[in-house]
């Protein structure tokens, strides 16, 4: 019997033009499972994943609970004319923000829905224009991103939503709401500020993320995942892969 609490990550690799997702423990014991969703996020207080998957030339948000096993997903919300891409989940779970991008045009905007009492519907004054790259929630209502002219901005979502620029140019943000840190990357350096501030020197990266407890950077190049110590920055090569890395998260 193979229980889910005994693995610590999970990776999901492109292979042959298809995402492939394993779950890996620290000794490298490791188990393929079977989630038929792309732009994964994971909410690990409830360990429910959110993505998205295609089918009748619609694009879906789906969830469903990781398991060791094939996982059953229920759909959210649907774009017909537009790509659903790196949807990211509010702390408390009940918004999802996403980029939509137009499939002939490629215009992006960024989008927020938000879970009612008989479903999730879009909040109709979130429709901003935005790069077709990855966004998080700083908190339950905060939603960073990057602007059609590659600067990162914050939006607070409101009736009247209020932006501010927060680096000039900046794309995959990742925020730690336990120690208040904002991580993105500009050109070639990963740039951490908040409660401390930081530079890292990259190139290429396909994954940026905080471990769970905000001490620790992970970012993926090629095949290879590394993990920086913020508090001793240092830099070491925590797993290799056979094939490139496009996901990672801490489980626990």
């Amino acid at each position: 019997m193979v229980i889910l609490s005994f693995y610590r990550f999970l990776i999901g690799t492109i292979q042959s033009g298809k995402t492939k997702y394993t779950l890996f423990m620290k000794n490298d014991t490791k188990v393929d499972v079977k989630i038929d969703l792309n732009d994964l996020a994971y909410c690990a207080d409830n360990m429910s994943i959110y993505g998205v998957c295609q089918k009748e030339g619609k694009n879906i948000i789906q969830t469903g609970k990781l398991k060791v096993s094939n996982i059953d997903t229920v759909p959210l919300f649907s774009l017909s004319r537009q790509n659903i891409l790196y949807p990211a989940v509010s702390p408390d779970h009940q918004k999802i923000a996403f980029i939509a991008q137009d499939k002939i045009s490629k215009a992006a905007v960024l989008r927020v829905i938000l879970k009612e009492e008989f479903g999730w519907f879009p909040i109709s004054d979130i429709k901003l224009p935005a790069s077709a790259s990855p966004v998080c929630f700083s908190s339950q209502d905060i939603v960073i991103f990057t602007d059609d002219t590659g600067a990162l901005k914050a939006v607070r979502l409101s009736k009247k939503p209020k932006t501010i620029l927060l680096h000039e140019k900046g794309i995959m943000p990742a925020y730690s709401t336990s120690e208040r840190l904002l991580a993105f990357v500009n050109n070639d350096k990963i740039i951490c500020t908040g409660s401390l501030s930081d530079e890292l020197p990259v190139n290429n990266i396909s994954v940026l993320c905080f471990s769970n407890d905000g001490k620790n950077l992970f970012y993926a190049q090629e095949n290879r995942i590394y993990k920086y110590s913020l508090a001793q920055k240092q830099t070491e090569l925590f797993i290799k892969t056979d094939f490139p890395v496009i996901f990672f998260t801490e489980l626990q």
